[in-house]
C-alpha cells in the first residue's frame, strides 16, 4: 500500500519493525513540540490489530503524564467492522470493553474504514456499513499518524505459481506443507490463512506466537515421519481448523 504514502516512506508512521519504531519515536518527539490531532489505526488488509490499540493507550498514558493530553485529540481509524474485532470476530467482550475504554480515554473512532489516500497532514477515508455500502467520506487532518500496514509475503517466493496467494503468502495444508510442492513446509507470518469472516473492508486474521510454535512443532514431527518413511499426520493447533482461531487467541497455553 505504498501508493497511499503510508508508513515511514510516506506520511504516516509504523511500529512493525525496530527501524520503523525508531522513526515513529522521533516523529513523536516532534509531536510533543507541536501538539495536534493524532490518527492511529490499521489499513485495509491489515491482520495485526493489537499493536494499534496498545499504541493508542500507550500514547494516551504518556501524554497524560506530560499533562498534554488535552492538546492532542485522538482518532482511531480501522478497517475492522467494529472496535475490538481484532481480525478474529471479537474475543470475548473485546468490543464492549475496548469501546468503553476508548470513551473513557476520549479516543474517537471510525470503523469499516478504507484509507484511500494519505497526503502530508491529511488522510482520506471512505467509511462503509456492514453490508459494504459507503456511508460517507472523511478528510482527516493530522499532525501525527501511526497506521498498521497490510503485510505482504516475501518477494523471493511470492511470484511462484501454486506456492503463494496473490499477496505472496504461502499455501499450506493441515500438515503445514504446500499442496503443489510437498517438499516445502511453511510456518509463521508467511503462510496464507483466510479471514475468519467476511468484512465490508478487508481484514486478515492475526498469527499469534502460540499458533506459530504449534505450526513449527507439527512441521518437525512431519519431517521426522517423512525421513522415517512414514506419512506425516501431525496437525498444528491452528489446523484443527481456522474456526478455532478465536479460542487459540484467548486460551492459556497448556504446560
Amino acid at each position: 500500500m505504498r501508493r497511499l504514502k503510508d508508513g515511514p516512506e510516506g506520511f504516516t508512521e509504523s511500529i512493525c519493525t525496530v527501524d520503523h519504531a525508531e522513526k515513529a519515536y522521533e516523529a513523536y518527539q516532534r509531536l510533543l513540540e507541536n501538539p495536534g490531532h493524532v490518527i492511529i489505526g490499521a489499513m485495509p488488509f491489515a491482520s495485526c490489530f493489537g499493536p494499534a490499540y496498545e499504541f493508542a493507550f500507550i500514547m494516551d498514558s504518556d501524554l497524560r503524564k506530560r499533562k498534554m493530553r488535552d492538546k492532542v485529540p485522538m482518532t482511531f481509524v480501522t478497517s475492522e467492522p467494529y472496535i475490538g474485532h481484532l481480525g478474529l470476530g471479537g474475543v470475548g467482550d473485546s468490543k464492549g470493553f475496548l469501546e468503553s475504554d476508548f470513551r473513557g480515554h476520549h479516543i474517537n473512532w471510525i470503523t469499516n474504514a478504507k484509507v484511500t489516500k494519505v497526503e502530508e497532514g491529511k488522510m482520506f477515508v471512505e467509511q462503509f456499513d456492514d453490508s459494504g455500502h459507503k456511508l460517507k467520506d472523511h478528510e482527516l487532518d493530522f499532525t501525527y499518524s501511526m497506521m498498521v500496514p497490510a503485510f505482504k509475503g516475501v518477494d523471493a517466493v511470492s511470484g511462484v505459481e501454486g506456492l503463494c496467494n496473490p499477496r505472496g503468502f504461502v499455501f499450506v495444508d493441515d500438515h503445514q506443507r504446500n499442496p503443489k510442492y510437498p517438499n516445502i513446509f511453511g510456518a509463521g507470518v508467511c503462510i496464507a490463512i483466510p479471514p475468519v469472516e467476511a468484512t465490508a473492508v478487508p481484514t486478515g486474521a492475526p498469527k499469534t506466537g502460540y499458533m506459530i510454535e504449534s505450526m513449527v512443532t507439527a512441521i518437525v514431527h512431519n519431517i521426522a515421519d517423512e525421513l522415517a518413511g512414514k506419512e506425516g499426520t501431525t496437525l498444528a493447533t491452528c489446523a484443527e481448523r481456522h474456526g478455532r482461531l478465536k479460542a487459540e487467541a484467548v486460551s492459556p497455553r497448556q504446560p
